[in-house]
């Protein structure tokens, strides 16, 4: 709730357009809670983070960038196992959309409910073959928006600070082309690890470790 409010490296320092959670428990399947409301005002959360006690699980507080605020736009996504929440933008996306969303395979296009950028990149590294190598997909997908971008005649940068996960594993990106990217912070303990995002090519991965 404080960094939906008061975020200190980001562009804008409120993020009000929607929020969400995502947690990995019994199920293989994460689950998802996103609202089109401002974190600081949806009495629900503060109930869920009292009692959600898991070893991985992704918050998000969302500043649109030009799609609109509906739920299906608020972080993180998820398809099957999957789940992926970004900070950054794609470019001028209402040039390039159309091509991003061809990078889209037929088999993972029916998760595409939303408008978003994000979202579009999410199904795009998974079609890349995240299953097998989520490192290497995710590179391979960052190589072809930065052409798209690049030669898309705009000025508007790739930014791409994300994270994605498994339910076993944990990946952080860190990218950016045509500008700075957004800030990525995390942290290593015994048994938990985490990782933060507010605004170079940078990657990290860790495994993660069931409840002590």
């Amino acid at each position: 709730m404080v960094q939906s409010l008061q975020a200190k490296e980001s562009i804008g320092a409120t993020n009000g357009d929607g929020f969400g959670l995502g947690w990995y428990g019994k199920r293989e399947e994460p689950g998802l809670y996103r609202e089109v409301r401002p974190a600081w005002s949806d009495e629900n959360l503060k109930h869920l983070c009292r009692h959600i006690r898991l070893p991985l699980f992704f918050a998000h507080v969302r500043a649109g960038t030009g799609t609109p605020t509906t739920r299906p736009n608020c972080h993180p996504f998820i398809h099957s196992n999957w789940m992926f929440m970004h900070n950054g933008q794609v470019g001028d996306w209402s040039l390039i959309r159309r091509r991003v969303e061809a990078l889209i395979p037929d088999e993972f296009y029916t998760s595409r409910i939303g408008t978003t950028d994000s979202e579009a990149v999410f199904l795009a590294i998974l079609g890349a073959g995240a299953d097998a190598y989520p490192i290497a997909a995710t590179v391979r997908t960052l190589t072809t928006l930065t052409e798209l971008v690049s030669t898309s005649g705009t000025t508007e940068p790739l930014r791409f600070t994300a994270a994605l996960s498994d339910g076993r594993d944990l990946y952080a990106f860190r990218y950016a082309y045509g500008g700075s990217a957004n800030t990525l912070y995390y942290r290593c303990g015994r048994r938990h690890h985490g990782a933060m995002a507010e605004q170079h090519t940078s990657v990290c991965r860790h495994r993660q470790f069931p409840n002590p």
